[in-house]
């Protein structure tokens, strides 16, 4: 195999073992959720995404561009070497920009007990009393890059607010109705713990 393959390779097997590890990291949020009695899952700004992410995915390769330039010729002579130095360290600058920006990216918090569900936002409260009758309409919407979402809109008392989650791998919208813009804030596919909390309330109800 000769080095333009083995770069291919490397970087199309670098790419499969990111996918499954966000697979697994995900199912395993969801699991550790699960097991809980009380959920509280945090809501993230996506322009705040993109403000961490843009510059966490430059530092690394930047930084191993001039290591590789101090060391050249090496890196002509083994282009493969170069390469994977260059995909782990831009997966190590992603890696330490997201775990270094958890509270920066926080705007709120969607929080579940056996008695409430309350989604804060802004400092703009919404709730339900889940002890007390309540509607729950289930659709599916399109979010960015037409990744399919699963969208809640609750009503008591009058009151109408919802929120959307993105759909893990494999999984499928409940719900007929299909909106042409999701609702609320969007939160990531272990809001799905929540929601079938919910489902299975409204169906011991029935």
């Amino acid at each position: 195999m000769n080095d333009e393959l083995l770069v291919v390779a490397v970087i199309l097997g670098g790419m499969a073992v990111m996918v499954m590890g966000i697979v697994l990291s995900q199912r395993g949020k969801e699991a550790r959720l699960a097991a809980q009695r009380d959920i509280e899952i945090s809501i993230e700004s996506g322009l705040r995404w993109a403000a961490v992410l843009l510059p966490g995915a430059i530092i690394g390769p930047v930084f191993a561009g001039l290591y590789l330039s101090s060391i050249a010729p090496w890196p002509r002579q083994h282009p493969l070497g170069a390469m994977a130095l260059t995909l782990v360290s831009s997966l190590l600058g992603l890696f330490i920009a997201i775990k270094s920006s958890r509270t920066f990216r926080r705007v709120g918090a969607l929080r579940y007990t056996p008695a409430r569900l309350e989604l804060e936002v802004d400092g703009t409260l919404s709730s339900i009393d889940l002890s007390a009758p309540f509607e729950m309409i289930e659709a599916s919407s399109l979010g960015p890059t037409d990744m399919q979402l699963q969208v809640l809109v609750f009503t008591q008392h009058d009151k109408e607010w919802g929120f959307s989650y993105g759909l893990p791998i494999s999984r499928k919208p409940q719900g007929d109705q299909h909106l042409p813009r999701p609702i609320g804030p969007l939160l990531g596919g272990e809001a799905k713990v929540i929601h079938d909390r919910l489902v299975a309330l409204k169906l011991a109800r029935s």
